[in-house]
């Protein structure tokens, strides 16, 4: 009877007491290895430690996990992976705090001050309102939340059609002159 009341009493607790928000990350075993996978909507820094039979020391490495996007882990053979701790990226809500400079705060985002992307019709157009050459970065991003960028030249008053390249949306991350 004291069995049922402490089984009942544990099970009452963890369903007060939800998991932390710090368990975003699932370290996940598949046939090519192991994977990490972030379920939430932050980055974060999760330390796997990988231990093999016998005498090997323990392998220990960090890795920046994305939300969406899985990690493939770096080990190969046998052995077991855990993961040793899970931390907000930089820059995050409840990130760590920089020791040595915590007045320290990230840089701001950059100015775009000529260009823009523009709807006509069935695409997408590049557009330089100012009178000199202007060098974009534009980042695209896939439907799985994947993103690649390139770098454009756009001579003054220009314009220049953005190839879609299988990408679910575009937008401009940096812009500088082109001489910069």
């Amino acid at each position: 009877m004291a069995f049922r009341f402490l089984l009942w009493l544990a099970l009452a607790s963890a369903a007060a007491f939800p998991a932390a928000a710090e368990e975003c990350v699932r370290l996940v075993p598949g046939p090519g290895g192991e994977t990490l996978i972030n379920q939430c909507n932050a980055c974060r820094i999760v330390t796997v430690h990988r231990g093999r039979a016998g005498n090997a020391a323990p392998t220990q490495r960090s890795f920046t996990v994305h939300p969406g996007m899985p990690v493939d882990l770096p080990f190969k053979g046998a052995g077991r992976s855990r993961m040793m701790s899970e931390a907000p990226c930089e820059g995050t809500p409840d990130a760590p705090v920089n020791i040595v400079d915590p007045q320290a705060s990230p840089p701001p985002p950059p100015k775009i001050e000529c260009t823009k992307l523009y709807r006509v019709a069935d695409r997408i157009m590049m557009l330089n309102s100012c009178d000199s050459c202007r060098k974009i970065t534009v980042a695209r991003y896939g439907a799985g939340g994947g993103e690649t960028r390139m770098s454009y030249d756009l001579k003054g008053k220009g314009n220049a059609p953005l190839d879609a390249l299988g990408a679910a949306g575009a937008r401009i991350v940096a812009e500088t002159g082109c001489g910069s």
